[in-house]
């Protein structure tokens, strides 16, 4: 078991510094914290150092080596697939019946199910199994066919899609007033300390959590406004489809006050 430290490294000042961020320096924040709630439970080097600088200054920097973060700056919605993208879900173990499916779908052994389940694209499945993962999908394209034929049949391909996993477009671009509300909103402190709780297995409550992000407000009902606000907003900040989607606006530069 881990050795539990005390959280004498937590201090609300150390948290001052993001209301400086712009929409790149969040996605940072942003990105690295959902990694580390999907990896928690696995000791590699990556977690174990980030833990360790976030304990040290939570507003982390670019230099760190995280998979999620690692885009290129210039990234379009639309873009080959890499080598490393086929190696990472291929080697996927929570797709392994999938896998299987795929081995005997050719083999007069396979059924219906198999062969459904082999020919399904890679977003459904993840959407089926309810698996907080990236919007990015896989798609198969003939570059010899027209460009007018690739545009129509890309339309209906994205309809079907959007359709099936209930994906939908982002309609509003994150504001210079949304960041201002994530800061207000003490989201980012909620969520190390979420973070920290589970890989430490500190056995904080979530009260103990609202005493210590909102420490110095005397007036408000700390927890109540906890319960109400600062988690339902975390959870729902600190998700692959958030990132995904801050990270299409940088792509864009679209910043609006």
């Amino acid at each position: 078991m881990l050795e539990t430290p005390d959280l004498s490294w937590f201090d609300l000042r150390k948290y001052d510094g993001l209301a400086e961020l712009d929409l790149v320096g969040w996605f940072e924040q942003i990105s690295t914290r959902v990694w580390l709630l999907e990896e928690i439970d696995i000791s590699q080097d990556f977690i174990i150092e980030t833990v360790g600088r976030i304990k040290e200054n939570p507003i982390l920097s670019d230099d760190l080596d995280n998979p999620f973060t690692g885009y290129p700056a210039g990234l379009k919605t639309i873009t080959s697939t890499t080598v490393y993208e086929h190696w990472y879900i291929t080697s996927d173990t929570r797709f392994d019946n999938i896998w299987d499916c795929c081995r005997l779908k050719y083999s007069r052994h396979a059924t219906e199910v198999h062969k459904e389940l082999s020919e399904a694209s890679a977003l459904t499945l993840h959407k089926s199994i309810n698996l907080d993962s990236s919007q990015m999908t896989h798609i198969t394209a003939n570059l010899s066919a027209t460009d007018e034929q690739l545009i129509n049949d890309f339309k209906a391909w994205l309809s079907e899609q959007r359709t099936a996993t209930q994906a939908k477009p982002t309609k509003n671009n994150f504001t210079v007033s949304t960041m201002k509300g994530w800061v207000k909103d003490r989201l980012l402190p909620y969520i190390d300390l979420v973070i920290f709780n589970d890989y430490y297995r500190l056995g904080l409550t979530q009260v103990d959590i609202a005493n210590h992000i909102h420490s110095d407000d005397v007036k408000a009902d700390v927890v109540d406004k906890t319960r109400r606000t600062t988690r339902p907003k975390a959870l729902k900040l600190f998700t692959y489809d958030i990132a995904d989607q801050l990270h299409i606006q940088i792509s864009c530069m679209a910043v609006k006050d």
